[in-house]
């Protein structure tokens, strides 16, 4: 503009300092060359669990089922009186696939101290009760959850 390379242009200089003024600096030219600047990490810090909830809430109740989100193959689990919830991506649901699942959440519970002691499901599981059994979880599939 200053050179007036453009011939027959009505804008003048002032004409772009106003817009500056008015308008704020171009936002996709910021975006562009804004380097992206790290994040504060986040501060986790566990919990005991109070001994009132341990003594009272100490074998488990959940309720299991398996859930789509997408055409994709979720185990989800939630605890009856601590509504505590799992959930597990499966490849499939194949029988054995599904108590490994379950075995995680075993483990999950155990770590803290929980037993489960039964888990209530639709007919789907039943192929899984004898398999429970050797767990020592009772599988009921006559409830609803």
């Amino acid at each position: 503009m200053d050179n007036n390379l453009l011939p027959n242009c009505p804008i003048t200089c002032h004409d772009i300092v106003a817009a500056e003024h008015i308008f704020g600096p171009d936002v996709g030219s910021l975006k562009g060359k804004t380097v992206r600047s790290t994040p504060i990490p986040v501060n986790m810090s566990l919990v005991d669990i109070p001994s009132t909830i341990m003594s009272h809430y100490r074998e488990i109740i959940l309720t299991g089922d398996i859930m789509f989100v997408n055409k994709v193959v979720f185990f989800v689990t939630i605890s009856r009186n601590l509504r505590f919830g799992t959930t597990d991506m499966l490849p499939n649901q194949k029988s054995k696939t599904i108590l490994g699942a379950i075995q995680q959440v075993k483990a999950i519970y155990s770590c803290h101290g929980f037993t489960i002691s039964a888990i209530l499901m639709d007919g789907q599981f039943d192929t899984l009760r004898a398999d429970l059994a050797v767990m020592q979880i009772t599988l009921n599939t006559n409830s609803n959850s």
